[in-house]
């Protein structure tokens, strides 16, 4: 008999508590189990995914890359002489033609503006150009297909062209030449000396002449004659 006062208890039954603790297990409480981390043989089956995951991202990024300036005429911080009438800028990339252009700017301002001819091409150029020496500047902007920009700037100088040295002129050979023959002048005529008494004197007759010379050929007779007579001879 249990002591007044005091609950009854409660024998300990030995099937009842197998029987709990058989329920609970069919209620469906089972221990958690700890998370296990992903063994090595799970790696082979991915690898293929990651590999392709790279090869497409190798694909794509040239796409995605900005055009840069390959080559200039004329090129960067050169000088050229004129006649300069084309400037061209060469490319990476191919171009989207509406968005791309280029300014060549001078000592006096504007020059002129160049273009992509259309879209997909990697060079624009600037032609019919008349320029004077000087400092120039080219300011350039190139969208690339995909709509990325790219801006740059770079400068370049024209002169005067030199002119060619000048070619000596050949002398002409000296020949003799002849001497000019100098045509005899006349030699004055001698001019009569005036006789002393102011006049002229009158010119002898022939008769006059003659009587002398036969006076001294009879003289010259007369003494022969007188040398050589037969009586002077005895």
């Amino acid at each position: 008999m249990p002591a007044r006062g005091m609950e009854p208890r409660s024998p300990v039954d030995s099937v009842a508590v197998g029987t709990g603790a058989s329920s609970r297990v069919s209620s469906g409480h089972v221990p958690a189990t700890p998370h296990r981390a992903p063994t090595p043989r799970r790696l082979p089956r991915i690898a293929p995914f990651l590999a392709g995951l790279v090869l497409a991202l190798v694909a794509v990024t040239p796409a995605l890359a900005d055009v840069e300036l390959r080559s200039s005429d004329p090129e960067a911080g050169s000088t050229v002489a004129n006649p300069l009438t084309t400037v061209s800028l060469t490319f990476s990339g191919g171009l989207e033609a509406g968005k791309s252009s280029f300014r060549v700017v001078g000592p006096s301002g504007d020059v002129g503006t160049g273009r992509a001819s259309e879209d997909g091409v990697t060079e624009m150029a600037l032609d019919g150009l008349t320029l004077a020496p000087g400092s120039y500047e080219v300011r350039w902007t190139a969208a690339a297909e995909d709509g990325h920009l790219t801006r740059g700037t770079f400068e370049f100088a024209v002169t005067d062209p030199t002119p060619p040295p000048a070619t000596p002129t050949p002398l002409p050979s000296a020949t003799p030449s002849e001497a000019p023959q100098s045509s005899p002048s006349p030699s004055p005529a001698a001019t009569p000396a005036p006789s002393p008494g102011g006049g002229s004197a009158p010119a002898a007759s022939t008769s006059d002449l003659l009587l002398p010379i036969a006076a001294a050929l009879a003289l010259v007779a007369l003494v022969g004659w007188m040398l050589l007579r037969p009586g002077r001879a005895r």
